[in-house]
């Protein structure tokens, strides 16, 4: 399956030809067992989609405005972080949906804002990169428990991904640094400002 980012026509994103949104799409990901995929994109909800049919399985309504997602490795959960549409910093959630019905399990309100989520490979953990330069971790049960927070002391978090065997993770920034850092210890390996403006994505071969 060919998926690609088209940015003349409309900025639609295309999967095989099959036009999946009339607006902007700002996130589109897979869940691991590949039963579906997930799409954020502007004025609308999110939306669960049949990756052979392309056809709508659910359809996330909230009155929010969506920033990120994602699926555990096992694909039996997917979580979101949103928003108020509202001016206000005390607004900030992070929703755990089944993926059976796509109905949410647990939810936590934050006081700053929220960028980029990720599992641990066990899906017992959720590592947050905030707005406000710092890390935290949550361990994932009836609720999400605050259990440990790094501050990067830079600007806000923009990626964070961790390498394949889980003993690092890095992370970019909004002022131009990629970090690494040990995911046992949480102590910092690397780093180096690599330019002047935000670094927007990164990719990771096996490290």
């Amino acid at each position: 399956m060919t998926i690609w980012i088209d940015f003349v026509k409309n900025n639609l994103i295309e999967i095989s030809n099959n036009k999946i949104s009339d607006y902007y799409i700002t996130c589109l990901k897979f869940s691991p067992n590949k039963a579906f995929f997930a799409v954020i994109s502007c004025l609308e909800p999110i939306k669960i989609l049949d990756p052979e049919l392309f056809t709508e399985k659910f359809s996330l309504k909230c009155e929010r405005r969506y920033d990120d997602l994602v699926f555990s490795l096992d694909s039996t959960k997917l979580i979101t972080i949103s928003e108020s549409k509202k001016v206000d910093p005390g607004d900030n959630r992070i929703d755990i949906y089944e993926t059976v019905n796509f109905t949410i399990i647990t939810s936590l309100t934050e006081d700053f804002y929220l960028n980029t989520i990720n599992f641990t490979k066990d899906d017992n953990k959720l590592v947050c990169g905030m707005r406000d330069g710092r890390i935290k971790f949550y361990s994932i049960g009836d609720n999400l428990t605050e259990i440990s927070m790094i501050d990067t002391l830079c600007d806000s978090v923009l990626n964070l991904k961790f390498s394949k065997d889980e003993k690092y993770f890095v992370i970019t920034t909004s002022n131009g640094y990629i970090k690494i850092y040990s995911s046992d210890s949480l102590e910092l390996i690397y780093s180096s400002k690599e330019s002047e403006e935000y670094i927007g994505t990164i990719c990771l071969r096996d490290i």
